[in-house]
């Protein structure tokens, strides 16, 4: 299975490193580390997490406010956003 980053997600992703970084390397090494699992766990299983209507799934991370949002095109995984949970629902909803 293939991987694409949407220009925005991958923004998304790297601001939100650098955020946990500002509080502390740790931090920003646990979340990097956490959202690869995520990455990894959805390249393996990539069916394993609830679609809606529109096809769009979505992976929690486990220790931070965070989803890896995602869609399947053939053999890829599109990532969508690198959502916070309470923040703004639905923004990238325009990158589909």
């Amino acid at each position: 299975m293939r991987l694409r980053f949407d220009p925005a997600a991958r923004a998304e992703y790297v601001a939100a490193v650098e955020r946990y970084k500002a509080e502390s390397l740790d931090h920003g090494r646990e979340f990097a580390e956490e959202f690869r699992a995520a990455v990894n766990a959805v390249l393996a299983f990539p069916r394993s997490y609830a679609a809606d209507a529109e096809g769009v799934r979505k992976r929690v991370l486990r220790n931070y406010p965070y989803a890896l949002v995602y869609r399947l095109e053939e053999d890829m995984v599109e990532v969508l956003a690198c959502a916070h949970t309470s923040r703004r629902p639905g923004y990238w909803k325009d990158r589909l």
